[in-house]
């Protein structure tokens, strides 16, 4: 019984050593499939500081701006195209993913819908995996509306 114990717990312990790290890649995917589904929480809480005030602003303009329009707004995500990540190195630096994206933004108002802007271009992410879940802590790119 002791031995049976023993080798359980062995087993626990080489498959939590055994975790693969988290895939930045996969928290950059993360984020445009909750701007896909409007879920603008779970998007913010992707990311942390500079990341997290360059998403609020722009999540905040498509806002007011749909507001003084007297209108909805919604997020289409068209594409995505996230380009594996550098090896990431054990000291927990921030990796940088290369993201080609192209977003829609669509204007509801009564029954009526359109597509009042659209968001494209590259983008940096960069992404910290210190902790459990990876967040992403910086954004730079350019956008060709």
């Amino acid at each position: 019984m002791l031995a049976r114990l023993t080798l359980v717990a062995a087993l626990i312990s080489i498959t939590a050593q055994a975790d693969p790290p988290p895939d930045p890649a996969a928290t950059v995917r993360g984020y445009f499939a909750a701007l896909g589904n409007n879920d603008f929480k779970r998007a913010l809480s992707l990311t942390q500081g500079d990341a997290q005030a360059r998403t609020e602003h722009m999540v905040g303009t498509l806002h007011r701006q749909a507001a003084a329009a007297h209108a909805r707004v919604e997020l289409k995500v068209k594409k995505v195209e996230v380009s594996p990540p550098a090896a990431q190195t054990a000291d927990g630096t921030p990796v940088p993913v290369e993201v080609t994206f192209y977003i829609e933004v669509i204007g509801k108002k009564w029954i009526f819908s359109r597509v009042a802007r659209k968001l494209a271009g590259r983008a940096q992410f960069l992404v910290a995996s210190a902790s459990p879940e990876p967040r992403i802590i910086s954004i730079e790119g350019k956008l060709a509306e």
